[in-house]
């Protein structure tokens, strides 16, 4: 595998508004910037190598926290 794209988007704007982060295959972990505080998004995974892409993962579902909070 030669990288992973890390697919995000807004629960309730799942059609094709979404935004993508490529991420190199040997990374095992990523933060997301410049998402809004409170807010659910579905994230999702697609491997891609010389022969093409991935099906892509299961979608997590998750909520940012408040702005400010860790």
């Amino acid at each position: 595998m030669s990288k992973n794209v890390s697919q995000f988007f807004l629960l309730d704007t799942w059609s094709t508004n979404f935004d993508s982060l490529a991420i190199p295959a040997k990374d095992t972990s990523v933060v997301i910037g410049g998402l809004l505080p409170m807010t659910y998004y579905k994230i999702r995974v697609i491997g891609q190598n010389s022969l093409g892409y991935s099906e892509p993962s299961k979608e997590l579902v998750i909520k940012t926290l408040e702005e400010g909070k860790f």
